[in-house]
């Protein structure tokens, strides 16, 4: 087997059937030699029931939730393929997804693919996130890691490296990327190989805020030497207004905006610059409060976010 494809997935039927669904519509010429792993992360029938529609693929469903990365490793437990391909259940594949991945099979032990949004209707919610969201390249060449969204491991490369670190409810891919880069493994990035990511809501994007900043949180407990914890000045900064002053510019607008609406034919106006502006003050305060707060459990409170 080249390809094992591992799908986490919750209480998200309908995420799961819009990633299965765009993958049946790759050739099925690609698909020699390549095996799709559903694991459903707690007793959840009706997304078993979707899973078991789709001719060849495999469902594990787990009794427990355990998280998504817990649910990864019992994918990977269970895959036969040279390499795993970790993608996350609501995003589609691009159609040449699959020929790009076999493609480039040989290049690293460590492939990063690019995770772009849909076609966006318009508003400042989707303008932020496609502004400030999935950062691919920054992610790769600063923080060494690419999101689960869209990642291919050798298989080799993630047994012996232990996999995923399964006490983390979020950011988990972040850990194990820093751990096997600087352990000196070969990597490479493929932007040309795209996953497309819906747009969340307001209160979508929120919640995600908020989970990543507490799972850093953990990461800094757990790792202290690789994820140093925040540093009082560095946790007034993120108080303060965000420098992007482009977005409130009446006069002009910011070069990146100017692309984007060639790119899908829309309109931003100077109130939606405005709200995107004010939204990312929001996501930086939402952040700042994620790293502040105390609960009794944060990995129970990361796994009420994840699950909603």
């Amino acid at each position: 087997m080249i390809l094992s494809i591992i799908i986490p997935v919750g209480k998200d039927p309908i995420g799961l059937t819009e990633t299965l669904e765009s993958y049946q519509q790759m050739p099925s010429s690609d698909k020699n030699g390549v095996e799709v792993i559903v694991v459903i992360d707690g007793p959840y029938d009706e997304v078993e029931s979707v899973a078991n529609r789709y001719h060849g693929v495999k469902a594990l469903k787990l009794q427990k939730n355990g998280g998504s990365y817990h649910a990864r490793n019992k994918g990977a437990e269970r895959a036969t393929g040279e390499r795993l391909a970790f993608i996350d259940a609501g995003v589609e594949f691009k159609v040449d997804w699959l020929q790009k991945a076999i493609n480039h099979s040989s290049e690293a032990e460590y492939l990063a693919g690019n995770v772009l949004h849909p076609s966006p209707k318009g508003g400042s919610v989707e303008l932020y996130q496609l502004l400030f969201e999935f950062q691919i390249a920054e992610h790769f060449e600063n923080l060494k890691f690419c999101p689960t969204a869209n990642l291919i491991v050798t298989r080799k490369l993630f047994l012996e490296s232990g996999g995923f670190e399964e006490r983390l409810r979020s950011s988990g891919d972040r850990e194990f990327g820093s751990r096997v880069l600087d352990a000196g493994t070969t990597a490479s990035l493929d932007l040309a190989r795209i996953v497309y990511h819906p747009f969340r809501s307001l209160k979508g994007l929120l919640k995600k805020k908020l989970r990543i900043s507490m799972g850093y949180r953990n990461l800094s407990m757990l790792y202290p030497e690789r994820f140093p914890p925040d540093r009082v000045v560095n946790l007034l900064k993120m108080a303060f207004p965000p420098k992007t002053y482009a977005l409130l510019n009446p006069l002009t607008k910011w070069s990146r905006i100017h692309e984007l609406e060639k790119e899908y034919n829309l309109h931003f106006n100077y109130a939606q610059q405005v709200s995107c502006y004010l939204l990312l003050y929001l996501t930086k305060l939402t952040v700042l409060w994620g790293r502040l707060i105390q609960y009794r459990s944060s990995d129970s409170f990361e796994w009420s976010n994840q699950k909603s």
